[in-house]
């Protein structure tokens, strides 16, 4: 049920309510002014008719709120869904680091018997690559 639908269905029983108690109202006076000791079971009867149309409206938002109770209940098996599917692409990046450090270790190892060079030596050799070297110093978060 839509908003306005509810809001419509609120106003259609204020207006019910209304209309209710002018007419209660003209009985109590009426029974009232012929002597007639009427008004205090009318009174109780229209308590019990405010009490009754309370409940209802109430039973009709208990229902509203259960319906998107429901349909959160199927959004949240959704968002479970993707989270492990999110874990298993994490894990699977981690393992791809793992298998990178366990490299670059193996290749420490075996350049360890080789002998640095000068800085200005292994920059005539290696060049420099702009785009990575400017993103090499930027801080790891």
């Amino acid at each position: 049920m839509s908003l306005s639908e509810s809001e419509a269905g609120d106003a259609e029983v204020g207006r019910a309510w209304a209309l209710l108690r002018l007419i209660c109202g003209h009985i109590c006076l009426h029974a009232s002014m012929a002597g007639m000791r009427l008004a205090t079971p009318l009174l109780a009867m229209l308590s019990s008719l405010q009490m009754g149309f309370r409940t209802l409206a109430l039973e009709k938002r208990s229902s509203e709120v259960w319906q998107v109770l429901g349909a959160v209940k199927t959004e949240f098996g959704k968002f479970g869904d993707v989270l492990s599917k999110v874990k298993s692409q994490t894990q699977t990046v981690l393992n791809t680091l793992d298998g990178a450090e366990v490299r670059s270790r193996a290749m420490g190892r075996a350049l360890k018997k080789v002998e640095s060079l000068p800085e200005h030596q292994a920059a005539a050799l290696i060049p420099q690559d702009k785009d990575f070297d400017s993103d090499a110093s930027l801080p790891l978060v």
